[in-house]
Order: C-alpha cells, then structure tokens, then sequence
C-alpha cells in the first residue's frame, strides 16, 4: 500500500493510495498555511477564519444547509482544520461519489462568497471556540507553552486568534489572504480508498484546470532563537499544576524525525511505558503522562506533559530526566516497542480517511507522505544505537525548557 504521486495540469501534487476492497472514497486537500503566516497582530486567526467561512456558502452553494447537503445527503462526512502550519479540507464518500468529492473540494477552495453577513455571524462562533479553548486545561496549557518558547517568532501565534483580532477582521483581510496562499502552487491533493489512478487524475485535472498560482509562497522569515530563559511559571485557576517538559529539535534527517517519534513512543505508550509507570505506579503522582514529538517546519518540539497536584517541578524535572536516561538504554523495551509499532502500523492504512489525514501531515514535516512498505522499512533499520545518539544530541538538561501552569491556590 504505496501512495502514488503525480503532477496535475495546474502544476499542483496529487498523491493518490488505492486501497482495494473498500466501498468508499477519502480526498483531501492541503494548503500550507497556518497561523506562522500572519506575520502582523492584527491579523492573528486569519488563516483560520478563512478555513471557517467555506462552509457559509459558495458560488455554487449559496448556503450552510445546500453545501453540507451536497455531502450529507449521500452518506459522506466532511470537514476542516488550521493549525501553525496547515490548513486541510476533507471528506469522505461512497466510491461512485467521486466526483462529488472532487467538485465539492473545488468549491470550497476555489468559490467561497466570503460575505460580511456571514462574517458578521462567523465570529460569535469562533469566539465560542476561544472560550472553549481558554476553559480546556491542555488546549491552554498547550497555547501558553508556545507563546513562552517561541517569543516573537509566528509559531507562537495563537491559531484561533484573539478576541481583539477577531473582533476587527473584515471581509477584505479574508480576500487578500485568500489570494495570498490558495492556488495551485501551494495545494496538494489527496486521495485514497476504491479509486482508479487515472480517473482520479482526470477528475482534478478537470475541476482544478483553471487555478491559479498564489501571489505569494509561505516562507516565514523570522528566524527562530531559543528562549534565554529556561523556566516559565504561569497562574490559572486550575485543580491540579500542568507541567511541560519541552525539548528544541533542529529539523533532523527523516530517519532520525522516525526515531525521535519512535523514543515517544518508548517512554509514554502504555500502561506498561517507564514514565507510566514511574510517575502512576510506583508514585501515585499523575492520572496519565504522555509524551509526544511534534516535528514542526524550522524548529521542532518533544515534549512530556504532565498533571499533577504534587507541586515540587524540579523533582519532576529530576525524575522525567532520570526515566528518559534509562530507557534509551533499555533494550527489551526497545524490542517491545518495535514490534508493539510495527503491528499497529498494520492497522493504519485501514481507513481512506485517516490515510490522507496522515499523509497530509507527512507531506508537511516529513516532507512528502510514506506508505506501509516504506514505513515499515525506516522502522525496521531504527537501532538503540541510534536512539541513544539522538537522546544525547536533543534529550538532556541543557537544552531543556519547563512550562509551568500553577493553580491559584
């Protein structure tokens, strides 16, 4: 199960996975851009707005009810997200619905009214969103973390905006970003499920033929400088302290962006992982403790994040360091952890959907999506030798920074 790539008449990517068997049909489309991109205050949640307003309406579907019809009435599902890097529209169909899949992405990228009524109401929703994230203990956690590492540099940008941002955006901030970062050179497409190559091809070809290429790419200048400071301690009125342990990656080899997701994968994953059972187990100090390596465009994060009402941070800090030396030597973990990833690996290319949500994010941080073979083949050569290299370069106590939320009380 190997995607295949091409290049469409508009000089877009399409990369393209059948799966044989299945009844249905996921196609996706990928503009790369995010909230790294609004480069002024003002013009914060912007990428985000602008994946919002689609779904109001198009120059075909003048409405909410008449385009989420043309999907729903058929069976499918469909949706969208922005983050810092990406912004991806989805959906997904029965196998003979196609070329609705297709007309339906082309409307939303191509033909959105972007009307100031529809404006006018948009924002009494996505201001809900910001509440709610403001109230989600990790969504804020997570907010605040990124605006202490990052500084000035746009990855600290808040991805929903701000209330003030929001509040003062018009129907010609959404026009110009429109024109700024949706056309054929910064789309890729996807799709995956009961599908034929050739005539997946023929239908983009078709409905994209006319596009155009953006006026401007999405380089983001600023160049990123780590933090002089190395301790960051917030108050919210929270129950338990939320901390973060944050490590800074420089965009690593593709092997070694598989091995740094492969040691997340040895400390966290599981009740039986060491930072499980170190910190719950043996402890009693956390409900659950994770840890995850997000890749990101020109500075990458790996992170242990942790909830906790035990409130000495430097002993956590002490303990996470000690759980990390361990188990970059810890062989039978590495052995489990191989064979626990490579047989879940079987179950990742079951659904049409995920494959292309995944592949979207690979074709941003990895720099082009992978199938199974290929995947298969960098897990297998991952070595504990290598782990603990990377462990040594990245993973220790002078190139850690701590993100702390503490309650009020």
């Amino acid at each position: 199960m190997e995607f295949i790539e091409a290049k469409m008449k508009n000089g877009s990517s399409i990369y393209m996975m059948p799966m044989n068997g299945l009844k249905s049909v996921a196609c996706g489309a990928l503009i790369r851009v995010g909230s790294r991109n609004e480069l002024l205050e003002k013009d914060f949640g912007l990428a985000h707005a602008l994946e919002h307003m689609p779904f109001k309406g198009t120059k075909n579907f003048p409405d909410s009810f008449s385009l989420s019809s043309y999907i729903e009435e058929v069976g499918g599902f469909k949706n969208a997200l922005t983050n810092k890097d990406r912004t991806f529209f989805y959906n997904k169909l029965p196998d003979y619905e196609l070329e609705r899949s297709v007309n339906w992405l082309h409307e939303v990228l191509e033909n959105p009214l972007l009307k100031e009524s529809d404006l006018v109401t948009e924002k009494k929703v996505i201001f809900e969103e910001i509440n709610r994230s403001n109230d989600n203990p990790d969504k804020y956690f997570w907010k605040l973390s990124y605006k202490n590492l990052f500084g000035n540099h746009p990855m600290a940008h808040p991805v929903l905006g701000t209330e003030e941002s929001i509040r003062n955006l018009n129907v010609k901030d959404l026009i110009n970003f429109h024109k700024k970062f949706y056309g054929a050179n910064n789309y890729t497409f996807f799709a995956a499920g009961n599908i034929d190559c050739d005539n997946v091809l023929n239908i983009f070809n078709q409905h994209f033929q006319s596009t155009k290429n953006v006026i401007e790419k999405t380089s983001v200048p600023n160049e990123f400088v780590k933090p002089v400071q190395k301790e960051f301690v917030n108050i919210k009125d929270f129950k338990q302290m939320k901390v973060g342990l944050c490590f800074f990656i420089q965009p690593p080899s593709l092997e070694d962006k598989m091995a740094l997701y492969f040691f997340s994968d040895m400390l966290s994953s599981g009740m039986a992982s060491p930072l499980f059972q170190e910190f719950r187990v043996k402890r009693n100090l956390v409900y659950s403790i994770n840890s995850f390596y997000n890749v990101g465009i020109d500075q990458g994060l790996f992170y242990i994040s942790i909830a906790t009402s035990f409130k000495d941070y430097s002993e956590i800090k002490k303990i996470s360091l000690d759980v990390i030396e361990r188990t970059k030597y810890d062989k039978n973990r590495f052995d489990h952890t191989k064979q626990r990833v490579l047989g879940n690996l079987s179950f990742a290319f079951e659904s049409p959907f995920n494959t292309i949500t995944e592949a979207s994010k690979d074709a941003v941080y990895l720099g082009r999506p992978m199938g199974y073979e290929e995947i298969k083949r960098k897990i297998e050569m991952i070595s504990l030798g290598s782990i603990r290299l990377l462990v040594d370069k990245y993973l220790n106590q002078d190139n850690l920074y701590l993100n702390i939320l503490m309650p009020e009380k």
